[in-house]
């Protein structure tokens, strides 16, 4: 199987299909899915035969197929999904019930976006070079497609809970280079500068309460990644009309006699609403737009009053907390946490109800031609350290041991315009163009507790 060099996924020096879990169909199920599969858009990878079970008929590896988008992917394997604490597809009463801590196992097609933009490998890049776990891209286009509406198009990513790997989960369906940049910058945003909400509620258990913690985390932080990605030079059109389409159509809906089925749904509604006058600078808004909004407003005033107050309340907290700074942004967090959970009226006390799990990582040398006689973890700060400080490409790095469980270690400056690899070299070479020298103790957790310190330019 030939993967393009640019492609967006698996490490090709890692990569088999055979580390995967891939059980071929029958000729019997492979001639019924061709079938089937005249019937079905072309950029649906995967087809449930039960809805209740975990059979398919699956596309083989090797198989290429593009969005409406056009963006293009390449089926690499299959392996075994879970969506822990989301929510199920709606029953035949209308109501959403929520996956615990053993939720269903999905079986998703691992693939490889082939066709990225240089900005968007760039990125790519970077988050594969600040950790030693495998990147997988997983295409939920297949799980049922009432789940999919409720989890927004089952974008996200998952880089804390499985040692190994980091697994980026999106849905060719609904998919474009801005919804792929968008969960990659979510990696790199935690990797490279620590900026992230690692807490989750308490008790897997209980779906429904976490499920909304995690909305509201994401209420904040993906303001940052939004503007992060602006930063990069990501064209964001699409979230704009995102919002504009959902609050028109959530107005219209008011206005017909519809209403939020439970306050949860109210307070999904007030977190749109409360979007686009809390970061107006992250969209791309017109004055048609702004008539829009300002007409779904007035609508959500007069049918859903406690709504609009839920969106103004939200609003003032972005005024008094800066979301760009990781300090505020918590304490912004915990003031939305306190208002969403007021409002569904659901007991909530961030000490008790909140807690951090480690971080599931195992340091294998992903890179063993780039300082070989570094260890993995003091290897990739290293990369981190020279993404976050926006080192020129062509910078050199020296490293060599001071003493017993000590690294120490200085970058130098390229002299010239011309790109070189980072590689490890004698430390006394081009002295006068180097920085001082940052000592990296095994016995201290320094790819966190350091950073502050060490490299200035």
């Amino acid at each position: 199987m030939q993967i393009p060099d640019n492609a967006i996924g698996p490490m090709r020096s890692q990569w088999s299909v055979g580390q995967f879990t891939y059980n071929v169909p029958s000729q019997e199920k492979l001639a019924a899915f061709e079938k089937t599969l005249r019937n079905i858009p072309s950029h649906v990878s995967v087809v449930p035969t039960d809805p209740e079970h975990t059979e398919h008929l699956v596309r083989p590896p090797g198989t290429t197929y593009s969005n409406p988008a056009g963006v293009r992917f390449q089926i690499l394997g299959y392996r075994k999904f879970d969506f822990r604490g989301a929510p199920g597809p709606v029953a035949r009463d209308g109501l959403v019930r929520y996956h615990g801590g053993e939720p269903p196992v999905r079986v998703l097609p691992l693939v490889a976006h082939i066709n990225p933009s240089p900005r968007l490998a760039r990125l790519y890049g970077e988050v594969d070079a600040v950790t030693p776990k495998q990147i997988i891209v997983a295409d939920a286009a297949g799980v049922d497609p009432r789940s999919r509406q409720l989890l927004q198009g089952l974008h996200f990513a998952s880089w804390r809970e499985i040692p190994d790997t980091v697994a980026v989960t999106i849905d060719s369906n609904d998919c474009s280079e801005g919804i792929i940049a968008h969960e990659f910058m979510h990696v790199w945003l935690d990797l490279v500068e620590g900026y992230e909400d690692h807490r989750e509620y308490r008790n897997v258990d209980n779906g429904q309460n976490y499920f909304q913690v995690i909305c509201v985390q994401s209420f904040i932080i993906d303001c940052k990644v939004q503007a992060a990605l602006i930063e990069r030079g990501f064209e964001l059109g699409r979230f704009t009309q995102d919002i504009v389409d959902a609050l028109c159509e959530n107005a219209i809906a008011l206005c017909t006699g519809q209403r939020p089925g439970n306050r949860i749904q109210a307070a999904f509604g007030a977190r749109i609403l409360a979007r686009a006058f809390a970061v107006p600078e992250l969209y791309e808004f017109t004055d048609e737009h702004w008539e829009k909004i300002a007409y779904a407003r007035e609508i959500f005033e007069r049918h859903v009053p406690e709504v609009a107050v839920l969106a103004d309340r939200f609003t003032a907290a972005f005024k008094r907390h800066n979301y760009r700074d990781r300090g505020s942004a918590e304490r912004l967090i915990d003031e939305c946490l306190r208002l969403h959970f007021d409002f569904i009226q659901e007991p909530l006390d961030l000490k008790r109800d909140l807690i951090v799990r480690p971080d599931l990582i195992e340091w294998r040398n992903k890179f063993p031609h780039i300082l070989p006689n570094v260890p993995p973890d003091a290897k990739h700060d290293i990369l981190r350290r020279l993404i976050r400080d926006r080192w020129p490409s062509g910078t050199q790095v020296a490293a060599r041991w001071s003493g017993p469980g000590k690294l120490a270690v200085r970058f130098i400056r390229p002299t010239s315009g011309d790109t070189v690899p980072v590689r490890p070299f004698n430390p006394s070479d081009g002295a006068s163009n180097s920085v001082p020298f940052f000592e990296y103790d095994e016995s201290s957790d320094w790819r966190r507790e350091s950073c502050a310190s060490m490299i200035r330019r």
